[in-house]
């Protein structure tokens, strides 16, 4: 570093850099996607490192090399070498908390389940911490620039200094700084934080960690910040370029690109150095998406399957004008630089309309669970149920089911927050709403206290609860937030007028493993079309020449909610009053010769089920 900025060789540098997370994007598309970065004028590309993926149960490791839903998209060492190779120097969000708009800011679930104290100097976490940045840390270290590799800066954890003043813990950082370097990290460690509002707080700069701020609208504010702290120190601004979606939330984000085009131009004539966030964001893949907080633990809002986030590159990798923004403004930065030309996007031309081939009913699929718990006396969370095969389950759904003894005419109300979607079957048929377009219906996070009108007749019944975790906090002010567990739990109590329980209560997790997915059985061929009993699988088979094979999306602004695989990987989740109408379906997912998509859906089955070469948000 030099007092007006960086140095690299010992010559004056300006960082020009796109934010990629290579756990979005299909590894086929690693090098392209990269080849349009550098195309840019851009001279780096950052990454995140995700924790909870490369840990999906604890002590399981998987750096690309494992047989985990994601495993083929976590060789990150691949991903650092493709970068050098397209002439890209490479910076490092280590975390172990990263945001990244994830499930747990990138924290794995069972530290939750664990009761352990996240981002903190607590000793169980960071004997966690440490024993995952030694493996990490093993793949990385001989990439820094110091050993001939192309990385050279680490970002530890990820603003840290907006936590809460009583749950903040400035040890914690120190202790971060120390294992990095005791395992063998010699660049340049940096921070980030909106600054204007944090100021150093918990920066560590100084101990020579470079302090680094973000931004959104705020570019001056915030590089003024930084001048004013650190005013002979090199300044970058990690530069937002659009916005997410939620499901709850029906209208696509968007940035105006002439604004979007003021604010670079600002942060790059302070003088600053600029990461774009987003550069291209990607998919959130399977269930990985994580949760919005604003202002108070009950301020919930997950986020969508697309990670498209308005950036100059869209999920599908497609140029937009703001790429084009992007191309002007960076090359300007390094006109001596030679800037190789942007490649040419694949064309899309797979679309179909394909009817239901087959269905799985509900009482099938619940027939071919593994129960896990029999005859407790209360609920119990999902990260707090017993391990199938070693493997605590972290995502997706779990079955609480009893018997009730009605009388007459019965309600029922469910006291305690449900997290996050609670269907409410009683004998094999869902009796909570089926028509769903808001989130404010019983059984969903914005719904309190709402009752429930069971059966009139007198008799016994079997009442299940099927609750959908739909993701965790991917970022809270306060850590207590972020630790809230899923499911329900023994804080959470049924109570019925008219009816009581006549039995215990039997609970099991359902994950959804492609593994578990595959091998169900007892598919019939009929198919309950429009509005149906209950949740169910429904699949369709289609035969596709290897000349036919492009990327694709699938429409899904006719279903209701639920999930999709494509020949055993989950794409991601969807619903229907969400801004996403249809799932990208990258080409390698797709084969010669048989394909086979599956989708679970809670409510209603259309149709057909339709692909289409564009993407569609509302």
């Amino acid at each position: 570093m030099s007092p007006s900025g960086f140095l690299l060789n010992g010559k004056p540098i300006t960082l020009t850099c796109g934010l990629m997370y290579y756990f979005r994007i299909h590894p086929a598309y690693w090098r392209d996607r990269l080849k349009k970065l550098r195309a840019t004028g851009a001279i780096a590309v950052k990454i995140m490192v995700p924790w909870n993926l490369h840990e999906p149960y604890k002590d399981v490791y998987d750096f690309g090399n494992n047989s985990s839903e994601m495993s083929q998209f976590l060789d990150v060492v691949k991903f650092i070498q493709i970068a050098k190779q397209e002439d890209l120097l490479v910076l490092v969000g280590l975390g172990p908390y990263i945001n990244a708009d994830v499930d747990l800011g990138g924290l794995p679930s069972y530290l939750v389940g664990e009761r352990i104290k996240i981002r903190t100097s607590q000793s169980e976490f960071l004997a966690r911490v440490d024993r995952f940045f030694k493996l990490l840390l093993d793949h990385l270290k001989p990439l820094q620039i110091e050993c001939g590799g192309p990385i050279i800066m680490f970002q530890l954890e990820n603003s840290y200094g907006i936590v809460r003043e009583n749950e903040g813990d400035d040890q914690y950082m120190l202790d971060l700084k120390t294992i990095v370097e005791q395992n063998g990290i010699k660049s340049l460690l940096f921070t980030s934080d909106s600054i204007s509002a944090t100021m150093d707080r918990r920066s560590l700069s100084h101990l020579g960690v470079l302090q680094t701020t973000n931004s959104e609208t705020d570019v001056l504010a915030q590089l003024e910040t930084l001048q004013t702290l650190h005013p002979h120190r090199p300044k970058m601004i990690h530069l937002r370029t659009g916005f997410l979606d939620h499901w709850d939330r029906p209208q696509h984000n968007a940035w105006l690109a002439h604004e979007f085009e003021a604010a670079l131009n600002e942060a790059i004539n302070f003088p600053a150095s600029v990461s774009l966030h987003v550069f291209h964001g990607g998919t959130n893949f399977g269930f990985t998406s994580g949760v919005t907080c604003v202002d108070t633990p009950d301020s919930y809002h997950p986020q969508i399957t697309s990670y498209d986030y308005d950036a100059p590159l869209t999920e599908a990798g497609d140029y937009t004008q703001k790429y084009s923004i992007v191309l002007e403004v960076f090359r300007s930065v390094h006109p001596s630089l030679y800037h190789p030309p942007p490649p040419a996007s694949s064309p899309r031309t797979l679309s179909l309309s394909l009817p239901l081939t087959a269905e799985l009913p509900w009482r099938d699929i619940v027939q071919q669970l593994p129960q896990q718990l029999t005859e407790t006396s209360h609920f119990v969370h999902l990260e707090d149920l017993p391990a199938v095969d070693g493997q605590r389950q972290s995502h997706g759904y779990v079955l609480y089911s009893f018997r009730i003894r009605v009388s007459s005419k019965c309600r029922m109300k469910i006291f305690g927050r449900k997290r996050d979607i609670v269907m409410v079957l009683l004998d094999g048929k869902l009796i909570s709403p089926s028509d769903i377009t808001e989130t404010n219906h019983f059984g969903f996070w914005d719904s309190d206290l709402d009752e429930l009108d069971c059966p009139s007749y007198p008799g016994t019944y079997l009442m299940e609860l099927l609750v959908e975790n739909c993701g965790r906090l991917s970022f809270a002010d306060s850590l207590e937030w972020m630790t809230e567990k899923k499911g329900m739990g023994p804080e959470n109590r049924v109570v019925f007028k008219n009816a009581v329980p006549a039995s215990k209560i039997n609970i099991t997790g359902m994950p959804f493993l492609s593994s578990w997915v595959s091998s169900l059985t007892g598919w019939k061929s009929r198919i309950s079309y429009e509005t149906k009993p209950a949740p169910s699988f429904v699949r369709t088979t289609f035969e596709l020449t290897r000349d036919e094979i492009t990327d694709t999306f699938l429409e899904i602004g006719n279903w209701r909610k639920g999930f999709v695989m494509v020949n055993g990987f989950n794409i991601g989740r969807y619903f229907c009053n969400s801004p996403q109408q249809a799932l990208f379906v990258p080409a390698p997912l797709l084969k010669p010769g048989k394909n086979t998509v599956i989708i679970f859906e809670h409510y209603f089955n259309p149709m057909s089920m339709k692909f289409r070469t564009e993407p569609l948000f509302i």
